[in-house]
């Protein structure tokens, strides 16, 4: 379906990192994301799994958290990257 590159990866994370930097001094009023390839993130030897540990890193922040917000409704994820089969190691 398509190639992972390692440009790819290097951008979305920089493109991230941008977006954080604008939000911080007060250029944005939100951030919002949009799927990355995690391969690409790899490739590109990011030092980070997706989008809460990058931005987690980039804020300071100790315990992030994943949350969806669906009208009067907030959702959070306890757990991410588990896997379903016999690893159970946070990867």
């Amino acid at each position: 379906m398509g190639k992972v590159q390692t440009q790819c990866g290097k951008a979305a994370y920089e493109y991230i990192e941008t977006a954080v930097r604008l939000e911080l001094n007060g250029s944005l009023s939100a951030l919002a994301t949009t799927p990355i390839n995690k391969e690409s993130l790899k490739a590109a030897n990011v030092p980070f799994i997706g989008h809460t540990e990058i931005l987690a890193a980039l804020t300071n922040t100790d315990d992030p958290l994943t949350m969806f917000e669906v009208r009067n409704m907030r959702i959070f994820f306890l757990t991410r990257h588990l896997s379903s089969g016999g690893d159970r190691h946070q990867t």
